[in-house]
């Protein structure tokens, strides 16, 4: 199942992927019983990211311009959840670079 999101940046590039790159990280650690085989390429402005979900495959890319956008590769078994997944990843997303762009203010 696809899942595609647009969500607007208000960072460079390369601070928008810093973010994301945090996002990753953290959530990685959080959920550490539930992911495993994380792979994280960083190339450009661009992440390119797998893993597996309770045994699940799930990639994802996320490119950073104007906008962050994400594509999403989840297991079928996700279907249910879509919208709950597009809403957490781009409130986490907006979340993340509002807090970097204050953090830039200060």
């Amino acid at each position: 199942m696809k899942l595609h999101l647009m969500i607007p940046n208000p960072l460079p590039p390369h601070r928008a992927l810093a973010c994301i790159r945090e996002l990753v990280n953290e959530t990685n650690q959080r959920h550490l019983a539930l992911i495993a085989d994380l792979q994280q390429e960083w190339v450009g402005d661009t992440a390119i990211l797998s893993c597996r979900v309770k045994g699940y495959q799930l990639n994802a890319e996320f490119t950073a311009g104007t906008k962050i956008e994400a594509r999403l590769n989840l297991p079928w078994i996700a279907r249910p959840l879509r919208g709950k997944i597009r809403r957490e990843i781009a409130r986490r997303v907006e979340d993340r670079l509002a807090a970097a762009l204050e953090g830039a203010k200060s």
